[in-house]
């Protein structure tokens, strides 16, 4: 499996993998533009991207994790888990002290990588949108 950073040329088989993911597709919505504002790797297995996931910096010297998508033919072969530990593993070489997600409560799968790989629950919340205003300096996940 390779990783990699998403290029603009890559955008069709996001889009194409955000749909078939079985979630709320906004990533589709908003466009190529998901492209922007961070930095979205790819999962690439037999030469097609399976998997992606965007990372981005909050002001805490912290790094957001969202978006995190499998394509359901590649399912169960460590995919996610691969693009979690490769956010975080970028997050230590570049210093950052913590690593914060969003998942939902009716998303066992990413519930339980999530809790295998370390993370936290800081907080519960009804409805979200966007990117956490970080006020205080509670680390989902601690850097070790």
């Amino acid at each position: 499996m390779i990783i990699q950073t998403a290029v603009k040329d890559n955008w069709g088989r996001i889009s194409e993998i955000s749909k078939a993911s079985g979630y709320i597709d906004y990533i589709s919505q908003v466009g190529p533009s998901y492209l922007n504002g961070g930095n979205v790797i790819v999962a690439i297995e037999n030469n097609t991207i399976a998997g992606f996931l965007k990372i981005e910096e909050l002001c805490d010297n912290s790094y957001w994790l969202s978006g995190l998508r499998v394509h359901p033919d590649f399912r169960r072969k460590g995919i996610a888990r691969t693009l979690t530990k490769k956010a975080i593993r970028t997050a230590k070489l570049n210093d950052f002290k913590a690593v914060r997600l969003l998942v939902s409560q009716q998303n066992v799968a990413s519930l339980k990588l999530s809790e295998n790989e370390g993370f936290k629950i800081i907080r519960e919340m009804i409805n979200f949108k966007g990117i956490p205003e970080v006020k205080d300096n509670k680390k989902s996940y601690s850097i070790k």
